[in-house]
């Protein structure tokens, strides 16, 4: 189905209903989509007026995907003038907004917000004065603001991640001037900080193993990744270091987590198995392409859409093996998902979904 406007936001579904955000008339009109998961009938739109800001060529005027949680659907736009956030009911009713000044960044917004229990989590990681914000979701009210240091925009979306046997989450948010940072989603007190990271961070913290991963980069490729493990640090302690890796990384596009295994897609194509425990590469191969959205898993597959609309499928695993690329017929910055056995990628101006086969059962 066509979506107006463009844009490199991810859909996001909860249960009959799928979000979208994008952008239309170079930018001046940003909002939400709501669409039926499963026919692609529109049920409505919403969109507000903003002015022209500076972009990174790779950017788009709406690259921060929506997050739900069942009862209204919340959006970042932002411009040189104001970084919006709004609430909308599930059917299109708007429950509230709140604007802030605008976002200092030379290549645009682009992070995603993310929810904890009643909280909405806003990165606001800028070129200039920082911070990691949370808002009631229900009324829109300021909670808390955690300031940050800042040296460039960061484009990652905060994780957010429940150690084993704790009854407590942690929000790990990524910068390049405070490294790995892991605070309380409830007050926004920093629970424990890595060291910086020397590049801009895009990818979203990652955790496998019992490490926390994150990865930095400049000019199209990544630099540097830190393995942190963070049972090891306090609020005055950095985490131990269990893993640093200066080649065959990404920049933009997140690592996922298997296992025993790390997977790393290249934004130029090279795809790597990495045993992070025996610091091994498995198996790097190239398959082709560029890529500015992060890879999926899904029942033992990876997918990933590069710059030209292509969807790689790979079999994760120790050794490497092609399922298939099929074209999706125009350019995608977009990450793949996945709800109620359905697969969902977006392109530029469109929106596909593929039907999921059940397991034949014996």
């Amino acid at each position: 189905v066509t979506i107006p406007g463009e844009g490199h936001s991810s859909p996001v579904i909860w249960e009959e209903y799928l979000f979208v955000g994008t952008a239309q008339d170079t930018g001046s009109q940003r909002g939400i989509v709501c669409l039926n998961s499963a026919t692609g009938q529109t049920l409505w739109t919403r969109f507000k007026p903003f002015r022209a800001n500076r972009k990174h060529d790779k950017n788009s005027y709406y690259s921060a995907s929506p997050v739900t949680d069942g009862e209204r659907v919340y959006s970042l736009a932002a411009d040189d003038q104001r970084y919006s956030i709004t609430a909308y009911s599930v059917t299109g009713e708007l429950a509230w907004e709140v604007d802030l000044p605008g976002f200092a960044g030379q290549h645009g917004q682009g992070a995603s917000p993310v929810i904890y229990r009643n909280l909405l989590v806003v990165p606001n990681d800028q070129d200039g004065p920082s911070s990691i914000m949370a808002f009631d979701c229900a009324t829109g009210k300021p909670v808390w603001t955690t300031p940050r240091a800042s040296r460039e925009a960061s484009y990652a979306t905060p994780a957010l991640w429940q150690p084993q046997g704790a009854n407590d989450f942690q929000l790990l948010c990524v910068n390049g001037a405070t490294g790995i940072t892991s605070l309380n989603p409830l007050t926004g007190k920093l629970n424990w900080q890595s060291a910086v990271l020397p590049q801009r961070t895009v990818a979203s913290a990652v955790v496998g193993q019992g490490l926390v991963y994150a990865h930095c980069g400049q000019g199209g490729k990544g630099t540097l990744l830190l393995g942190v493990d963070p049972l090891t640090a306090t609020s005055d302690r950095p985490p131990v270091e269990k893993l640093r890796k200066d080649k065959q990384l990404p920049y933009v596009p997140c690592l996922v987590a298997d296992g025993p295994y790390l997977y790393l897609w290249g934004d130029g194509g090279i795809v790597s198995c990495f045993d992070p425990a025996a610091d091994k590469t498995l198996w790097s191969e190239r398959v082709g392409g560029k890529f500015s959205g992060s890879p999926i898993m899904v029942d033992g597959k990876l997918f990933c859409i590069d710059e030209e609309g292509q969807v790689v499928a790979l079999k994760t695993g120790p050794k490497y093996e092609l399922l298939g690329k099929n074209p999706l017929g125009e350019t995608s910055h977009s990450t793949p998902a996945v709800a109620n056995g359905r697969l969902y990628f977006r392109s530029i101006h469109q929106l596909a979904c593929i039907e999921g086969t059940s397991p034949t059962k014996p």
